[in-house]
């Protein structure tokens, strides 16, 4: 390529990096005004179906009935009401401290592995899978592990697929017992990672979950519930939280540009817009339980987006397919560590080139 050319695809390449930055502020002010939409909706849900909205509907028809407009009681009852109305001003609430609470950085120490081990429970029946990926940051995976340990009550196997690391991980998948490991001489990516461990799986489903999370109390339980109790149900994601313990995710948007947006990032994850169970367009496979023979039958996750990203997308848009829904969860809390083992640079390269195969191939579908 000539000096000239390079020279142009430079510039190209600046212009296009402006126009996303465009776009994602666009995307980010049409979140805010969502969020106020889905807010405003709640607060009409609460007050049409709470005791006091029923009694004042009932005493107004009562009133309309026995005391029509323009008569001389009814006069008075309305000069009287409007004499006596108290001006109740709403605050928003600033709250200094999430009930979630926060967790450090598992990156933020050292650890020592010679005396370390993780005993885990060996289940001949597991009605579980739980498939964890690692590649590297071996301190993200102790903590993910040592929580699901802590954690997790359903009977479940534990499949680790490592793709290839270099650090101390290798040392820390030698102390685990009970414990499946795939180990590839090199970096399939995620999806296909994933894959690998569906097709060793056991359970009667498959959960899909980053080394870079920690579980909480009954994490699993209520994602397995969901899809047990909801037949029309194809997966469900649970609550992601960030380390300091706002919100990351609760489920996530689709743009018609093939942008994804996680739903109330940063925000409170107490506020009750928050805390419903509902259908979305996605949840984020840092977190994610599938029935395995859905999974399986689909062809699993399309390895095109490696790396990594865009591939729990694709997954819950084939589910989708087949007339079932994905499901957030938002009783199933997961704190996430996002992009906790990507580089700035190399995230926002790997998303734009998989934005492009994924709008290749659903592009006419999400418009």
């Amino acid at each position: 390529m000539s000096g000239k050319n390079k020279q142009i695809m430079h510039m190209l390449e600046i212009e296009i990096s402006k126009k996303e930055t465009e776009i994602e502020k666009r995307d980010t002010e049409i979140e805010k005004r969502e969020v106020i939409i889905e807010r405003l909706k709640q607060k009409i849900y609460d007050i049409e179906h709470s005791i006091t909205w029923k009694l004042l509907q009932k005493y107004e028809r009562i009133l309309n009935k026995y005391f029509p407009k323009s008569t001389y009681i009814r006069t008075l009852h309305d000069n009287f009401i409007k004499k006596n109305r108290k001006q109740i001003q709403h605050t928003d609430k600033k709250t200094t401290k999430h009930k979630t609470g926060s967790k450090k950085n598992p990156q933020s120490k050292e650890i020592d592995l010679s005396n370390f081990q993780l005993n885990f429970p060996e289940q001949k029946h597991p009605l579980v899978s739980i498939i964890v990926i690692t590649f590297n940051n071996y301190a993200y995976t102790v903590a993910c592990l040592d929580s699901i340990l802590k954690y997790t009550m359903l009977p479940y196997e534990l499949i680790i697929v490592d793709n290839h690391s270099t650090d101390k991980t290798i040392e820390l998948l030698k102390q685990l017992t009970n414990v499946t490991v795939i180990r590839n001489n090199s970096n399939v990516g995620v999806g296909a990672g994933y894959n690998m461990g569906g097709e060793k799986a056991h359970g009667k489903y498959v959960l899909f979950l980053n080394n870079d999370t920690i579980v909480t109390e009954y994490w699993l339980d209520t994602l397995v519930d969901t899809l047990k109790h909801n037949k029309s149900c194809g997966a469900t994601g649970s609550k992601l939280l960030n380390l300091d313990g706002t919100l990351q995710a609760a489920g996530a948007i689709i743009r018609e540009n093939g942008v994804c947006k996680n739903y109330g990032f940063n925000d409170d994850p107490n506020k009750d817009i928050y805390n419903y169970e509902r259908e979305v367009d996605y949840c984020p496979a840092a977190c994610l339980l599938v029935r395995k023979e859905l999974f399986l039958n689909i062809g699993g996750f399309d390895d095109r987006y490696f790396p990594g990203y865009y591939e729990d997308v694709d997954l819950c848009l084939k589910i989708k397919e087949k007339n079932l829904t994905t499901i957030y969860q938002p009783r199933s809390e997961v704190y996430h560590h996002e992009h906790g083992s990507t580089n700035r640079e190399e995230l926002k390269r790997m998303i734009r080139t998989n934005r492009i195969k994924f709008l290749s191939k659903w592009g006419e579908h999400i418009h």
